[in-house]
């Protein structure tokens, strides 16, 4: 592992106040993260925002949705599982605006961190990178990759997100295999870390909530046997949680011990993963 960040994301509240990015760099500090990765979320661009180079190890250069501008009732439904992902999460349009923001922001990241590593959702994007020699990287995804030759095939570089992972549908490619529908994330991943680890630039530790609630509660969590896996890897690791809404808003007023609490919590339980 070459150090532990954290996405600013994960700050949700913190990262859009004004000179939201620092503040979050300094709660990845004080929880022992090695810096931050970036979004190009409102704001992040203003003078105030901008963090020392060496604290950002990579950018997502686009949103999490790619139909930031559908939003609506829809958006809302969604909340309560009564509309599909089609729709962006009414909190989505807090955090990114159209999709000519995104690209000037997108810019920003590239001219004021040249070595951090720029994670698109494009497949083609991450191959134009890799015959450009840019420092790109395709991260797998449900919605763009489908068959398990789209991230095994080619030399671009991958970016593996430990939720994402799970949504990859590959049935095709592993049938009469006899391989369970559980089994076949870790299936991808044994195969990924076989065949082409050195394509793999970056991993997002992605627990979902109740991954997050069994470490609290229990002490563990499902991500342990994908981590042990990915233990070899020598890249950054960047840990993306949903925000925990009552702490976050407790940071976002200035009470920061809680937040670092759960942060250091969990960035104990991924550097005990991987060592």
């Amino acid at each position: 592992m070459k150090g532990l960040y954290l996405s600013i994301a994960s700050t949700f509240l913190v990262c859009t106040k004004v000179s939201g990015v620092p503040k979050s760099a300094n709660l990845a500090d004080d929880a022992g993260f090695s810096g931050l990765q970036l979004l190009p979320i409102r704001g992040v661009e203003f003078p105030e925002n901008i963090v020392p180079t060496e604290c950002v190890c990579s950018y997502e250069n686009d949103s999490w949705h790619s139909n930031p501008e559908r939003y609506g009732w829809g958006s809302w439904k969604r909340v309560f599982g009564l509309a599909s992902d089609y729709y962006p999460l009414p909190w989505d349009h807090w955090l990114f605006e159209a999709a000519h923001h995104t690209l000037r922001r997108r810019q920003f990241f590239y001219e004021t961190y040249p070595d951090a590593l720029e994670v698109t959702h494009d497949a083609m994007s991450a191959v134009q990178a890799e015959n450009c020699g840019l420092n790109r990287a395709w991260e797998i995804h449900p919605d763009k990759s489908g068959r398990l030759e789209a991230f095994l095939e080619g030399g671009w570089g991958l970016v593996l997100d430990t939720y994402h992972i799970q949504g990859v549908s590959v049935a095709e490619d592993l049938k009469g295999e006899n391989i369970a529908p559980p089994d076949i994330p870790m299936t991808l991943v044994n195969r990924l870390m076989e065949s082409c680890p050195d394509r793999v630039k970056l991993v997002h530790v992605h627990p979902g909530f109740w991954d997050v609630f069994s470490l609290f509660t229990r002490g563990t969590w499902s991500l342990t046997p994908m981590l042990e896996l990915l233990k070899p890897l020598d890249v950054p690791f960047v840990l993306e949680v949903i925000p925990l809404l009552p702490v976050t808003i407790l940071a976002s007023w200035g009470v920061r011990e809680p937040f670092v609490r759960v942060l250091t919590k969990i960035h104990l339980k991924i550097k005990k993963d991987l060592t």
